[in-house]
């Protein structure tokens, strides 16, 4: 057998075919609000053996689906706390009395620090007693977040693991499990891990207990001391199945235990949701599940947890169905190849996995045959290709699975919704009811062009669909989403930044109230009170680039918008910060942006950038960027407008005269308050500034600046 001429003739269908239907048909891939899509099994099952879980994958992987995990959160949340008498900053969460873990934890007298890979506990209050009382290190270990409760510190990090040598088991499998690492070579185990410390001492933190996990560590929450947790390990046909170990003692999760939702995909990840007792330092328990891998988590209050993930079906019109390979390879079928399709046939999975493994044995068949063979097999199948004439189509959808963590961890169920979520603040559970905002995308041609629209759906308890909203801004996207109550807002974008405001009231008959229509976007918002809410963004310059409308982004945008009269919302306030090539972490970072109500307090970490005019005698060009000019961060009053009351910074001027066209310096990245002192954080220093004055009070070197360069954003390029 020839395989580079097998593999060149099995190209030459896939052209053939797509000249045909060029030539014959013009494209037709319609998304609305309503797709069908593959049928999608609401039971939650459980793998007999690795090998059928092995199969399992096999099958998947002859399927047009691949997913991405997303898992979101929902309600505003008080920024605030006492602690001894001292008025505090926490961090900006979604859900109120859900905590997310962060760089930066506050607890009313010490500040907890993850700088370099490190965690740093620093006596923060008073000011003038500022220091470093510890550090937290670990070869070959980089600490990522951590969360603080009580004398508990829980720090997430990533470091390499020796797994081996694990079980050899030959009941599950017929095939020997390798005794030395426990995995088939040659895939690569990536290991996270939580370790908890006992910090009664800050000044000698001793570690209590250490979990790890094959596979990457998505989010995690806190909620009274209980911790719940999401890691993403790769699945493969014939691959490893997920590890994890405490205190170092290594197990693997036998494939019996591993539950599975029956439909293909190709891009399936063991998915592991683990409750821990941090007061006990304690496993309470443990689900691993086969889906899509996980961005964000969404948890209540009362501990409900839900996972999303997208799934994009593309209906490739060059697929060829197992009765049409049947028709073309018969007079090649053995009995040995018979047997194995009878076995498929009378097995109990489920149809699509009994198509897609025949395909397999169909492809698998044709390899085996002769060059002359194989050239005429693959001109029957370049007929049938040329034949065809089912459009292309193409749609997106969430899937939401809902859990209870507690004592257990236990599935309650599954809604699905066209469309993707933009991120955690695009979900929210409110009275019983789950609130989602998805943008669908349609191909409207092969060159590439697309056209978008966005809803609005409402799921009851059951996860069933009981309102929605569809075609919210036709050829735009989802920009930022906020769920406050009985209203959503919403902004859209272009070329210009439609903000919406949305009646919930109702939830079976969701509706419109409002919109204003200004220039820039907004990538977070934030409700203050008093019908009021923050958006952050930028603005933009539109132009036209042949027959392209795009939008070119600029500065950095504040815009305050007043929702008083929600059938005409107004903006009361802007602040433009910088031209092309400002920046902040807070617009894609919400743990980042820091508001208080109590004190009208809005702080936000910028990288300035001003483009010098008298540098284009001219005139400046639409779309240049600027040099940066600062680097800290923008405090502000707010009240009915901005008043920007300073600025602090952790960069020199020779910092700026070294930045080039990507800022590479001493970044702000967090700030938080005690009483009236306001903490600045960057890679290398926390300082103190007194909160009326903005003068200095105390500074600490907490790392060191990176030496080699690297990037903490690339500027957004012109807009479609």
């Amino acid at each position: 057998m020839n395989k580079t001429v097998s593999n060149v003739l099995l190209a030459s269908i896939l052209v053939i075919g797509f000249v045909a239907l060029g030539c014959t048909q013009k494209p037709d891939a319609i998304v609305t609000a309503t797709p069908t899509l593959a049928p999608v099994s609401g039971e939650l099952k459980t793998f007999s053996s690795e090998k059928d879980l092995s199969e399992f994958l096999t099958a998947s992987q002859g399927y047009n689906y691949y997913g991405r995990g997303v898992l979101a959160i929902a309600e505003k949340a008080d920024s605030t706390a006492p602690s001894a008498g001292n008025s505090y900053s926490t961090t900006n969460v979604q859900v109120a009395g859900v905590d997310e873990p962060d760089i930066l934890k506050n607890d009313g007298t010490y500040l907890y620090v993850v700088s370099n890979g490190e965690v740093k506990i620093t006596r923060a209050y008073p000011a003038g007693e500022m220091s470093l009382l510890s550090t937290i290190a670990e070869k070959d270990a980089y600490f990522s977040e951590l969360f603080i409760d009580g004398d508990k510190l829980v720090v997430f990090g990533t470091q390499g693991f020796d797994w081996g040598p694990l079980r050899t088991d030959s009941t599950i499998s017929s095939q020997p499990v390798d005794a030395k690492i426990g995995i088939v070579p040659p895939y690569y185990r990536s290991s996270s891990f939580i370790r908890i410390y006992d910090i009664s001492d800050k000044t000698s933190p001793k570690l209590l207990k250490s979990f790890e996990g094959t596979g990457g560590y998505n989010q995690a929450r806190l909620i009274d001391g209980k911790l719940i947790v999401v890691y993403s390990d790769y699945a493969y046909a014939g691959g490893p199945l997920p590890l994890y170990a405490e205190d170092g003692v290594a197990k693997e999760v036998p494939a019996t235990s591993i539950s599975y939702f029956d439909y293909p995909s190709d891009n399936y990840a063991f998915l592991t949701v683990l409750s821990i007792d941090v007061s006990q330092s304690k496993e309470i328990a443990r689900k691993v599940l086969l889906a899509g891998g996980a961005e964000n988590i969404f948890v209540s209050k009362e501990g409900k947890l839900f996972v999303s993930q997208t799934i994009y079906n593309y209906n490739d019109p060059y697929d060829l169905s197992w009765s049409e390979y049947q028709s073309v390879i018969t007079p090649y079928r053995s009995e040995f190849f018979e047997q194995k399709i009878r076995a498929i046939d009378e097995s109990d999975i489920s149809d699509w996995r009994k198509e897609s493994l025949k395909v397999d044995q169909a492809r698998r068949l044709i390899e085996s045959l002769s060059e002359s063979e194989q050239k005429s097999v693959f001109e029957s199948l370049n007929a049938l290709l040329a034949a065809k004439s089912r459009p292309v189509s193409y749609n997106e959808e969430t899937i939401v699975h809902a859990f209870s963590v507690g004592d257990q961890v236990n599935y309650l169920g599954k809604g699905r919704v066209p469309g993707r979520l933009l991120n955690q603040f695009a979900m929210d559970e409110y009275n019983g009811y789950l609130r989602l905002a998805t943008t669908t995308s349609q191909q409207v041609s092969f060159r590439g062009d697309w056209e978008t629209k966005n809803h609005v759906f409402v799921l009851d308890s059951s996860l069933n669909q009981v309102g929605s909203i569809d075609g919210i801004a036709p050829g735009e996207t989802i920009y930022s989403a906020r769920f406050a109550g009985d209203r959503a807002y919403l902004v859209t974008f272009k070329q210009i930044d439609p903000f919406f405001v949305v009646d919930l009231s109702q939830p079976t008959s969701p509706k419109i109230l409002g919109q204003l229509k200004i220039p820039g976007y907004s990538t977070y918002l934030h409700p203050i009170g008093g019908n009021k809410v923050i958006g952050l963004g930028k603005n933009v310059i539109n132009f036209k680039q042949g027959n392209q409308e795009l939008a070119f982004p600029t500065g950095v945008k504040l815009s305050l918008f007043d929702v008083s009269d929600v059938s005409s919302p107004k903006e009361l306030s802007t602040i433009d910060i910088g031209d092309a090539g400002s920046d902040s972490i807070a617009l894609y970072e919400h743990k980042a942006f820091l508001y208080d109500a109590s004190r009208n307090l809005l702080v936000l970490p910028v990288v300035e950038a001003q483009v010098d005019e008298s540098k284009y005698p001219n005139g400046v060009p639409d779309h240049v960027y600027g040099e940066y000019v600062f680097q800290g961060a923008y405090v502000f009053n707010v009240g009915e407008s901005f008043e920007l009351k300073g600025k602090i910074s952790h960069s020199n001027p020779e910092d700026l005269k070294k930045s080039g066209y990507y800022w590479g310096g001493n970044q702000v990245t967090r700030s938080a308050y005690i009483n009236d002192v306001l903490y600045t954080l960057s890679t290398e220093f926390l300082k103190a500034n007194d909160l009326n004055s903005l003068s200095e009070l105390n500074s600490i070197k907490i790392g060191e600046l990176q030496k080699y360069p690297y990037y903490e954003g690339i500027p957004i390029e012109a807009v479609r």
